[in-house]
């Protein structure tokens, strides 16, 4: 039985006319980060349209929120200007924060990532969806594990002596603000993922 989209795919050209503009904008942003639908760089296998092209995971809800949505997607496209941080870094906070809350879709979009963009092997991703830490992280990827995952779990301050690890090994403070940011926005994806049902594909 096919699933029920609350907010279904649709592709640009089908859009309502006052967010078709907004709904082509994130249609380019998915083809240069991903390639070709199916493949990211011709490599590990990710699917981010439907079989008529529109665009699935978060961008059904986020198009279909107007312009709450094109503002977030413009928040999240200043991200870069606050620093830089390692990949493994990056894609270890996103998958901390998609564990914490079981999002089907961020689950299984950034574990391609993580494998073929941040150099994170399939026994490390799976370690953090059991909501383990993985063996053999890089310094980096391990401390952000461990304040990423207590920021989404525990409640109250992250403890001051693992902010000072984490600047440590980012680089400053505007590298683990910048994290920080990562782990904040996945986590309003994905409650609005999962206030949504939103799938992985059939074919995965």
């Amino acid at each position: 039985m096919a699933h029920q989209y609350r907010y279904p795919p649709l592709p640009a050209s089908q859009q309502p006319k006052e967010y078709e503009p907004f709904a082509q904008e994130l249609e380019n942003m998915t083809s240069k980060t991903f390639g070709g639908n199916g493949s990211i760089s011709s490599g590990s296998p990710m699917t981010y349209r439907d079989d008529n092209g529109g665009l699935i995971g978060p961008f059904p809800v986020v198009t279909a929120s107007k312009e709450v949505g094109a503002a977030l997607m413009d928040v999240y496209k200043k991200f870069s200007s606050l620093g830089s941080i390692p990949n493994d870094a990056k894609e270890v906070a996103i998958l901390v924060t998609g564990a914490k809350f079981d999002c089907a879709y961020e689950q299984y979009a950034h574990h391609h990532i993580a494998l073929k963009q941040a150099g994170l092997s399939e026994e490390q991703t799976q370690a953090i969806r059991r909501r383990e830490k993985p063996q053999g992280l890089s310094q980096a990827a391990g401390v952000t594990y461990e304040c990423a995952k207590h920021l989404v779990e525990i409640p109250g301050p992250l403890p001051q002596k693992m902010y000072d690890e984490w600047v440590k090994v980012l680089g400053s403070k505007d590298n683990v603000l910048l994290c920080i940011h990562y782990v904040g926005i996945y986590s309003y994806l994905s409650i609005l993922m999962n206030a949504a049902d939103v799938p992985i594909p059939e074919t995965d």
